[in-house]
């Protein structure tokens, strides 16, 4: 479920507040998560598909010849955003970029102007991507 959801062992540590090594136990097969961990990875995950959902359906309206998504710098600038960290926001980017037949570039969140106003739009409040 964290290849799914692009979370790195370290970040779904710090997001699902657990030792690193139950983590790596888990990822392993040497343990089985609880029912509430894997409730958790689920319920990443459905925020991730609503939002790539949307952003989908965006692009089905507008049909854009390119698309430019922001990649935050860091797990607060992913936070700002709406996500735990750079790990979701990565999955969420996985599931548009292999979705839309836009041709697509990845760059750092705000380093162009469509990021920028995307990212001040999220700080504003008036979107929510988690």
């Amino acid at each position: 479920m964290l290849r799914v959801t692009g979370l790195s062992q370290r970040e779904a540590a710090t997001y699902l507040n657990m030792s690193l090594r139950s983590i790596e136990n888990f990822a392993s097969g040497r343990a089985e998560p609880k029912p509430r961990i894997m409730e958790e990875l689920r319920d990443l995950y459905d925020a991730q598909r609503d939002a790539a959902d949307r952003a989908l359906e965006a692009l089905d309206e507008t049909r854009p010849d390119e698309l430019v998504l922001g990649r935050p710098a860091d797990d607060h600038e992913a936070q700002t955003g709406g996500w735990p960290c750079v790990g979701a926001w990565d999955g969420t980017g996985a599931m548009i970029v292999a979705e839309t037949s836009a041709r697509t570039r990845i760059v750092p969140l705000g380093s162009e102007p469509t990021t920028a106003l995307a990212a001040e739009q999220r700080m504003d409040g008036e979107e929510d991507l988690g």
